[in-house]
């Protein structure tokens, strides 16, 4: 929790939750920042963590635990856990709880009530952009079934995936586009692109739902979820090894607008399943 811009990582004002160890050894623990500083945080006189269990798994330490939504104990200790939150994280090599973390630290806004498709947690390696300036930007999650993906582009107008049959080219192609209209409401579409004509939703299943589309700042970013196999003739499989995609963004809404900017890549979306 926090009360300074998004883009801000300052660590004052916050109600942190910290945890360590395994075993018997094993801790979480509810602190407090209230001051607007960098300092240490302060070990809450009112512990609201509770049912929790820590484990290491191959090289990393997971902490599960709940709270409720809305403790008892002062705002400026417990935040309110809304629907968008604003989340700091830091972690430390040292096995020792001190406020250096040694700049492995960051800041990130999520939708706590969000619940996904998939039942493997995603532990923060599943991300491409298709370079420094990210300009594109894949995020993803993988389930048994389905995977959850957020494709995000630096435009006003459409963002497009493509899954394609032949490397670094637009077609044969399994396309999928987004936007955000002028008033404000997400479009997806489920496309076939058999030429470098414009990809066509006509014909193919719509296969693809729609979680969240949202434009801000210049950034359109949508979220969606599909199967790994569709069955559909016009959509390509989503299976273990690397796939081939496409990307491209348009300048404007229009779902024929020709790209202002593309590329490709080759992913592997199953490497942590």
């Amino acid at each position: 929790s926090h009360q300074e811009v998004v883009n801000s990582n300052e660590m004052g004002q916050a109600d942190y939750i910290v945890a360590d160890g395994e075993g018997d050894t094993a801790w979480i623990r509810d602190y407090y920042l209230a001051q607007n500083t960098n300092d240490e945080p302060d070990l809450d006189s009112q512990q609201d963590v509770d049912f929790w269990a820590m484990s290491r798994v191959e090289g990393k330490t997971i902490a599960e635990f709940s709270r409720q939504l809305s403790t008892d104990d002062s705002l400026v200790r417990d935040k309110i856990l809304a629907r968008t939150q604003k989340i700091l994280w830091a972690q430390t090599n040292s096995g020792q709880y001190d406020k250096y973390h040694n700049d492995m630290c960051g800041s990130v806004v999520v939708e706590l009530d969000r619940t996904s498709s998939c039942t493997q947690v995603d532990l923060g390696n599943n991300t491409w952009c298709n370079s420094a300036s990210e300009d594109f930007c894949l995020y993803w999650t993988v389930g048994p079934d389905y995977i959850d993906i957020t494709m995000q582009g630096k435009t006003t107008g459409t963002v497009s995936l493509g899954i394609t049959d032949h490397a670094g080219r637009m077609f044969v192609a399994d396309n999928m586009m987004c936007w955000v209209s002028s008033t404000g409401y997400g479009h997806i579409e489920d496309q076939y692109m058999p030429s470098y004509d414009a990809p066509s939703a006509s014909g193919d299943n719509q296969d693809l739902t729609l979680v969240r589309a949202t434009e801000i700042g210049g950034l359109t970013s949508c979220t969606f979820t599909r199967k790994l196999k569709t069955g559909d003739s016009f959509d390509r499989a989503i299976q273990p090894g690397m796939t081939n995609i496409v990307w491209a963004l348009a300048p404007d809404d229009n779902p024929l607008t020709k790209h202002s900017l593309r590329g490709s890549e080759s992913i592997n979306f199953m490497a942590l399943v």
